[in-house]
């Protein structure tokens, strides 16, 4: 049986919104053939959840990572060539900008950013929550409009 975790919406979400973006009728073009858009990964760590960006040749001096009212934000920029050089364009260059919404549960204060070998990794630490409690309520009986005379 699989295990539920309060980042299912949010992998969902990427997986969905991954899905339209590859899927371009023929003849159409969302984006500009040179536009970069990094691959992206999201995982659970423990309690964590991690997102990773493939960002080869990217400056990781040049890469922005921030919250803004509940929004992920990752920003950059891949260089082109150089001017002197030829290019055919095979390699998207340019600069790149992906939203992801944050669930509620994660503690934006602890976040993480780590960039090794190309890879932009961002770790979120969900904020833990209390286990729910069982409160009993007494139940009173009354007769029907009637008080008990002591």
């Amino acid at each position: 049986m699989r295990r539920i975790t309060p980042f299912d919406s949010l992998f969902n979400a990427l997986h969905d919104f991954d899905g339209l973006v590859r899927f371009v009728p023929a003849g159409r073009s969302r984006q500009a053939p040179s536009q970069f858009q990094p691959a992206m990964e999201c995982l659970t760590r423990g309690n964590d959840l991690v997102l990773r960006a493939e960002l080869p040749g990217v400056d990781p001096a040049k890469v922005e990572v921030t919250v803004v009212e509940g929004d992920l934000v990752l920003r950059g920029e891949k260089p082109g060539p150089v001017a002197e050089e030829e290019s055919t364009m095979l390699i998207h260059r340019g600069r790149f900008e992906r939203r992801f919404t944050l669930p509620e549960n994660v503690d934006a204060e602890r976040m993480k950013a780590s960039f090794l070998n190309g890879v932009l990794e961002v770790t979120i630490p969900s904020v833990a929550r209390e286990p729910v409690r069982t409160i009993p309520i007494e139940v009173r009986s009354e007769a029907h409009g009637q008080e008990k005379a002591a």
